[in-house]
């Protein structure tokens, strides 16, 4: 079995629009690249690279993965042989180590779950490419391209929907798709997709459509998903904030996706859970410069920046608060707070917010006057 840090090392090292350059022929569009899919005959161009996130997707045939995965379909390879080959490309010795009967188990019982996931996050797709409602909905929060790009879903108000899935009732079950009275767990609600760094579908968190409460609901833990170490974003964050040295951090869901739908991809949050360590952890091996961009409780931001610390703990490391403010006195005086500073572990975090807030959409628009944080000459 190869280590999952081997894996990780070989996807950073692969530039994955070289690589799919070698067998299609590619433009530039925006921040992607396009061509004609390989995988299936087409005169249009539906075949898009993200080299943010490292991932390319189709949208005629649907396809799409990381460089792994592209090296498995267009050579007809396994997993370990496509490894293999990208590994001898970056130049990455691979290291391996005997799996265990118990993990060879849990192994395969994680991916019949991903595979489970998938399927659903399928079916919630085409009930949504179907209903004029959620499509209006979704498009007017998060814009079409968007929408497609991250291939949001609907779940349709009937509740035994997923009844009609080829998928057994004991994986529904295990992972909080359907209740136990046999009934899905979500009714009439924009479902939006829950990725790993490596993009298999780990959980769904879902918005209502009238005044049901609470507005988003979030998958149940299971063996594959655990609501507490969860980094919404990661799969599209991690790429381009390793490049960068540098990872936003926002206060929900909503407001990621904004942010990446905008282009900043190194954008993440938490799906309702207070940061803790495993989560700072997860940022530290990615990036090392994080701006906290929050409208949160005083309190809720020492708590977070306690975790941030103890994360932290025998290093230097950046950071920066960023409070959005009502007016330019106020914004210039934050700015000035909360500039990023050099500082030691041992050293106390404190951060007082302006009295006076603004809407997300206000922040967002001063975002992009100060998109990249200023590093500090001491």
């Amino acid at each position: 079995m190869i280590r999952q840090e081997t894996i990780d090392t070989i996807l950073e090292r692969t530039d994955i629009v070289a690589l799919i350059g070698e067998h299609v022929h590619l433009r530039k569009c925006g921040t992607r690249y396009v061509g004609c899919c390989p995988f299936h005959n087409e005169n249009t161009p539906s075949f898009y690279i993200s080299p943010q996130t490292g991932r390319f997707k189709c949208f005629g045939c649907g396809e799409g993965g990381d460089a792994i995965h592209f090296i498995e379909k267009v050579e007809n390879k396994t997993f370990i042989e496509a490894v293999k080959t990208l590994a001898q490309r970056a130049n990455v010795e691979i290291e391996q180590e005997q799996e265990s009967a118990e993990a060879k188990q849990k192994r395969l019982h994680k991916e019949a779950l991903w595979i489970a996931n998938k399927q659903v996050a399928d079916f919630y797709r085409k009930q949504f490419l179907e209903s004029k409602e959620a499509q209006a909905y979704a498009y007017r929060r998060w814009g079409k391209d968007y929408c497609t790009l991250k291939e949001i879903g609907y779940a349709p108000a009937d509740g035994h929907a997923l009844q009609l899935l080829p998928v057994k009732a004991d994986f529904l079950k295990e992972l909080g798709l359907l209740n136990r009275g046999g009934y899905d767990f979500y009714q009439n609600r924009i479902v939006i997709q829950i990725h790993d760094r490596f993009g298999h579908v780990i959980g769904f968190t879902a918005r209502c459509m009238d005044e049901q409460q609470p507005k988003y609901l979030n998958s149940s833990d299971s063996l594959i998903f655990h609501k507490s170490t969860v980094l919404f974003g990661i799969e599209d964050a991690w790429k381009t904030a390793a490049k960068q040295d540098k990872m936003f951090l926002v206060e929900g869901a909503p407001d990621c996706m904004r942010l990446q739908s905008i282009g900043i991809y190194n954008t993440v949050t938490t799906l309702g859970s207070a940061w803790n360590e495993t989560h700072f952890s997860t940022i530290k091996r990615i990036a090392r410069c994080v701006s906290f961009r929050m409208l949160t409780h005083p309190r809720t931001e020492n708590r977070m920046a306690m975790a941030y610390k103890s994360s932290w703990r025998q290093e230097h490391w950046l950071w920066k608060m960023v409070y959005p403010s009502a007016s330019r006195k106020s914004r210039t005086r934050t700015t000035t707070k909360s500039r990023i500073r050099t500082r030691s572990s041992k050293t106390p975090i404190s951060s007082t917010p302006p009295r006076r807030r603004t809407s997300f959409f206000g922040w967002l628009t001063n975002c992009f006057r100060r998109r990249t944080p200023r590093r500090s000459s001491d």
